[in-house]
């Protein structure tokens, strides 16, 4: 199970605190909203959580990225010196043509297979 990096939670869009609510020209809560300036204000509350709540997941977004960025840069290095050691094992491999080097006869083959106790 991973392990939880950020936690995102939703928050209620129109509800606000009673005195922001009477600093924004709106009705406290428990009030039916009676004029048109009392639905705009309760309208651009909810439109400023809405805009908070994309800037939060905008941020959390951001900072995945740019996680995901620096991995995917580790791994291309570490791709990258893989390559460089493949090509120079190839090289190599290259260079040692069979036919024309030389292996040394080192004792008597047949004793190879023998075990000895």
């Amino acid at each position: 199970m991973p392990f939880v990096k950020r936690v995102v939670q939703p928050t209620l869009l129109c509800r606000a605190s009673d005195t922001a609510r009477t600093q924004a020209g709106a009705a406290p809560a428990g009030r039916l909203l009676q004029d048109d300036s009392e639905l705009v204000a309760v309208n651009n509350c909810a439109l400023s959580n809405i805009i908070r709540q994309l800037s939060s997941l905008a941020g959390h977004a951001d900072e995945i990225f740019g996680q995901l960025k620096a991995e995917l840069g580790q791994i291309n290095a570490r791709a990258s010196g893989v390559r460089e050691r493949l090509e120079s094992l190839q090289a190599r491999a290259e260079d040692l043509n069979a036919r024309t080097v030389t292996v040394r006869r080192i004792g008597n083959h047949a004793s190879y297979g023998i075990l000895k106790p």
